[in-house]
């Protein structure tokens, strides 16, 4: 005769190893996923933001330097034109080139500078989403920040921010290597690859609590109903033989485990359902 307990622990077994499955591949799928999600938003909210204001301070830098060039040939072009004749009209004729100092000079105090705190600012509240290599150079950029508005203060000399060694080559490596973590990201997330690397995703740090807990309480529900099943069928253990005490334990313990890789895995699911998609 088969004993009382094998038809209902090969059932609880097999859906052990069922809900083990759907556990384990939707678990991986769901690290991904978060992982994926973590890189999108390194990428979107830091990295692609500070590369392209950047670009964007390059772009009118690289521009002031051209007109710059192109005012001064103009310029001497003009002073040529009179050959050995003063310029007695020469305040006449400056004047729009001196407009052109102006403009950069105000560029520079309400353009250019504000975009450096910015970034800044950037740097600052969304430090979190940095990687280590990269919050290596917040010291340098804040130092280079703070250098420009003491001496709009006009609490430095010029004297001291050229011994200081202010300039904006400095600052080439922080520039080089913003723009390849962005370019990084932007594979990594095409490809759909996920790399590991120290630390923890803080988006995976916390799991939910109410999950955690249905689980455990159901896996405790599950424990007590086979051991409720197998005290009345054993009529009180009178027939089980005390080898079949190791079964008992581990029918327990099968129990415990099947509603709760259940539960966390239609958690899983549901989720799936309700994320919303960046």
């Amino acid at each position: 005769m088969e004993p009382w307990y094998l038809s209902l622990l090969s059932s609880l077994l097999s859906g052990l190893v069922g809900a083990s499955v759907v556990y384990y591949f939707g678990i991986r799928q769901l690290i991904t996923q978060r992982r994926l999600g973590y890189l999108e938003q390194q990428l979107t909210e830091f990295y692609a933001p500070l590369a392209g204001m950047r670009t964007q301070i390059r772009a009118k830098s690289e521009l002031r330097q051209k007109v710059s060039a192109a005012s001064e040939a103009a310029w001497q072009k003009i002073v040529k034109s009179y050959g050995e004749r003063p310029m007695l009209d020469h305040e006449e004729r400056f004047a729009p080139f001196k407009k052109i100092i102006e403009y950069d000079n105000e560029q520079l105090k309400a353009e250019l500078l504000p975009k450096y705190r910015e970034m800044l600012t950037l740097f600052t509240d969304r430090y979190h989403l940095a990687t280590s290599d990269t919050r290596a150079f917040y010291k340098d950029f804040v130092e280079f920040v703070e250098i420009w508005d003491r001496w709009l203060a006009e609490s430095l000399p010029p004297e001291v921010v050229e011994e200081l060694g202010h300039a904006e080559a400095t600052l080439a490596p922080f520039y080089e290597h913003l723009e390849s973590r962005m370019h990084q990201l932007q594979a990594e997330i095409a490809q759909g690859r996920v790399h590991t690397r120290a630390g923890k995703d803080p988006s995976m740090a916390n799991t939910s609590e109410g999950v955690r807990r249905l689980s455990f309480f159901a896996g405790g529900i599950g424990a007590l109903i086979w051991f409720t099943f197998a005290l009345f069928s054993s009529d009180f253990f009178s027939r089980i033989k005390p080898e079949e005490w190791l079964i008992v334990i581990g029918g327990i313990f099968v129990c415990f485990l099947v509603p709760l890789v259940f539960v966390r895995a239609a958690a899983w699911v549901v989720r799936g359902f309700t994320e919303r998609r960046e």
